[in-house]
């Protein structure tokens, strides 16, 4: 998948107002949401980056700060790997962004933030 395709069908989303007791979250993506090109994530704890991620959506049940930790890029099989705060809490429960990339460190920090990286050689480059 090419980042300008990636892009495009990220930005496609709807977001979807949920009405549980817990959460009043308007989230991108339902809960139970489910394609080839994305891995939707709502259960607790750190996320790692699988071979086969293309778009990661953090959308966990009961938001949470999380830590997305990226491999070494030569065992993923995309060239393009964006991972986005889908239920819309990252001002307040901040993902930090680690592991085999350029920068070391970063970080989404803003309600449905997005963040693109770039497989180069063997580590990940932000975008």
């Amino acid at each position: 998948m090419s980042m300008a395709i990636a892009m495009a069908v990220l930005s496609a989303l709807p977001a979807l107002a949920q009405s549980s007791p817990e959460t009043n979250l308007r989230r991108c993506a339902p809960l139970d949401f489910s394609s080839g090109n994305f891995r939707n994530v709502t259960e607790p704890g750190d996320v790692r980056i699988l071979p086969t991620d293309q778009v990661v959506l953090i959308n966990k049940v009961k938001p949470e700060a999380t830590r997305v930790i990226f491999g070494r890029a030569t065992s993923v099989l995309s060239l393009f790997v964006l991972i986005k705060d889908c239920s819309g809490t990252a001002q307040k429960y901040v993902l930090t962004i680690s592991g085999e990339i350029d920068v070391g460190e970063t970080t989404i920090d803003g309600n449905y933030g997005i963040a693109a990286f770039r497989r180069v050689g063997d580590a990940w480059m932000i975008q």
